[in-house]
């Protein structure tokens, strides 16, 4: 057992622990993702108890809201990608949403078994560069 080969062993470890790094931060970000599509979700829940011509609060960004007066109650402008927008109802936009968490949950998924993959090897690297170490200090 060569210090090179320890010196390799420990780079592949680093890329990897940088994997796990990037991977955790991607779970985050899902699951910002989520709560914020549920949000979504309740207020589309909410929008069936609102009535046209009552005063609603419409987002401007985060924190800053605009008061307007609601024309339809049943008809919203949903993005479907590629700067295209169409008229859906709620329960259609719904399952857009619902598709949204889904597609998000799998991908979740994905990244889990990614992340106890590259940790699981990571733990055995780490207890072979140990016993590597070990073995060169006699």
């Amino acid at each position: 057992m060569s210090e090179e080969k320890l010196q390799s062993m420990y780079m592949e470890y680093q890329m990897i622990s940088n994997s796990i790094k990037q991977l955790e931060q991607q779970n985050v970000s899902l699951d910002n993702q989520l709560m914020e599509l549920a949000h979504t979700s309740q207020g589309l829940d909410d929008m069936k108890h609102v009535k046209k011509g009552n005063e609603i609060l419409v987002p401007v960004s985060p924190g800053i809201y605009a008061k307007a007066e609601l024309k339809e109650e049943d008809k919203f402008i949903v993005n479907v990608g590629a700067e295209i927008a169409v008229h859906k109802n709620i329960e259609d936009t719904k399952k857009i949403i619902d598709t949204q968490i889904g597609e998000i949950g799998n991908l979740k998924e994905k990244i889990s078994m990614e992340l106890q993959k590259n940790a699981e090897k990571a733990s055995s690297m780490e207890t072979e560069m140990n016993r590597m170490a070990s073995a060169l200090k006699k």
